[in-house]
């Protein structure tokens, strides 16, 4: 997943103690927000936090999550890929 190449690039970065709390909770970024419990959803904020990059790839992924999940139909699902895409990358 892109997102865990731009997690590792960006883990690399931090010190010592960040790392090891990026690492350890690699997980997280892998699972929808909405699936998270109160703590885990503190602890992506606290992640998120160290990169804009970080955060903005995350978002992206779950924006199109969000697209994947909710289209109703085909139709739906082009024109909510289409703006997902017209988004533009990181």
């Amino acid at each position: 997943m892109a997102l865990q190449e731009v997690r590792k690039t960006i883990q690399s970065e931090l010190s010592p103690r960040a790392k090891a709390w990026l690492k350890a909770n690699h997980r997280l970024f892998n699972l929808q927000v909405e699936s998270l419990s109160a703590e885990s959803k503190k602890t992506l904020d606290e992640l998120l936090g160290y990169s804009p990059l970080l955060r903005k790839c995350w978002e992206r992924k779950e924006a199109f999550t969000t697209w994947y999940n909710y289209s109703p139909n085909a139709e739906a699902a082009t024109n909510g890929f289409n703006r997902w895409c017209e988004q533009g990358v990181v």
